[in-house]
């Protein structure tokens, strides 16, 4: 994919740009899912808190539910940063 971006990164046709971001796009979605994948793989929250969010948002926790979705809002944002000064 990438040699196919590069020759067509060569010509300016409105056609082949927009392939190319297109392209470049799916890339940085694809890179956004496996790092979203790999974070909850790695479970970081019970690493380095010693609490078990999936358990306490089971009992009924709300203050872990809201943790657990503003530290994962912040981690893709965060990501998906990061992803886009590198694609772009």
């Amino acid at each position: 994919m990438f040699i196919l971006a590069v020759s067509l990164m060569q010509s300016n046709t409105i056609l082949n740009n927009a392939l190319i971001s297109v392209g470049f796009g799916a890339l940085g979605i694809a890179l956004l899912v496996l790092g979203h994948k790999l974070f909850h793989a790695i479970d970081l929250g019970k690493r380095l808190t010693g609490i078990d969010f999936k358990e306490q948002i089971q009992k009924g926790n709300m203050a872990a539910a809201v943790y657990e979705g503003l530290v994962e809002a912040a981690f893709l944002l965060g990501l998906a940063y990061i992803i886009g000064q590198v694609v772009s």
